[in-house]
């Protein structure tokens, strides 16, 4: 939604009464803090955007500096719309029901990694290997530093073929299925990105966002001359550039158009441009209505 008609240095208007932004100015964080006016005006939000607006005036109020702020409003946006990412993404990669079903539950790497191993490889799970299992389903999800759910799913992909080479011989493990793996990957890659948005402080991730934006524009880059950075080619199998640069991108890329435009006009305001209180006040603005 454009807001372009709006001049900061004139009386608000109704809409900015409405989304809480005399508030955010003065310090007021709560309908005691906020003017018999400003409190009709915000009955005037949708349930959805009256909440919203409880979540970001919380935030303001604490008084965090503004990358925390911007931060937390693009956190907030994705953790609204998991749902559609997940249905969007899972679309895109033609992943099957049984394995979207599975991104929101706690255990699904495990999950993932025992049946390929235990039912499609054939490796008996014994203690040993499912604790093994368990320790790099950890790995995955709560790295301390910053790293692309691609560059985790990697860790968890040549974790599968050690075990699957450890067992059979060096070699086998490029002889599973293709259809299988490929699931397997997508569903885990997905996963990871949904409890990074739900689990992880907001600055990790935006960090992880900025991280897989700079991954995919330097393969794309190389995609278009038919090339991959750092690439391992794989004997018998096929590889396509350009879905590596599908790969590589951050979940948010799946979300509605609406809402990817909110959280790109959040990350570029430029405070140097249009100074620390409007961009501040415009982040609220595309938040609420986004």
């Amino acid at each position: 939604m454009s807001f372009d008609n709006y001049s900061m240095a004139n009386l608000y208007t109704d809409l900015e009464i409405a989304s809480g932004i005399p508030g955010l100015v003065s310090g007021k964080c709560d309908d005691e803090g906020l003017s018999e006016e400003e409190v009709d005006h915000q009955e005037e939000l949708s349930p959805a955007q009256q909440v919203r607006l409880g979540k970001i005036i919380k935030i303001g109020g604490g008084n965090p500096d503004f990358e925390s702020f911007r931060s937390c409003a693009i956190k907030f946006i994705l953790e609204e719309n998991v749902g559609a990412i997940i249905r969007r993404f899972s679309k895109k990669e033609g992943l099957p029901d049984a394995y979207s079903e599975l991104v929101l539950k706690s255990d699904c790497l495990s999950v993932l990694i025992k049946g390929m191993l235990g039912k499609v490889a054939r490796i008996p799970l014994s203690s040993e290997v499912v604790k093994s299992i368990d320790f790099a389903s950890g790995w995955a999800l709560d790295s301390p530093l910053p790293q692309t759910p691609y560059q985790r799913v990697s860790g968890l992909q040549r974790f599968i073929w050690d075990k699957v080479d450890q067992s059979f011989g060096k070699g086998a493990a490029q002889k599973l299925p293709t259809k299988h793996m490929r699931n397997l990957l997508s569903a885990a890659r997905l996963h990871i990105s949904i409890a990074d948005i739900l689990n992880k402080d907001a600055v990790y991730v935006r960090d992880v966002m900025r991280m897989c934006a700079q991954d995919a524009e330097e393969e794309e880059r190389y995609a278009e001359h038919g090339m991959s950075a750092g690439l391992v080619f794989k004997s018998g199998k096929n590889f396509y550039p350009k879905w590596k640069v599908r790969h590589l991108r951050h979940v948010a890329y799946y979300a509605p158009s609406i809402v990817r435009s909110a959280v790109s006009k959040i990350e570029n305001f430029d405070i140097c441009l249009i100074g620390e209180g409007e961009a501040r006040e415009s982040i609220v603005r595309e938040y609420i209505f986004c």
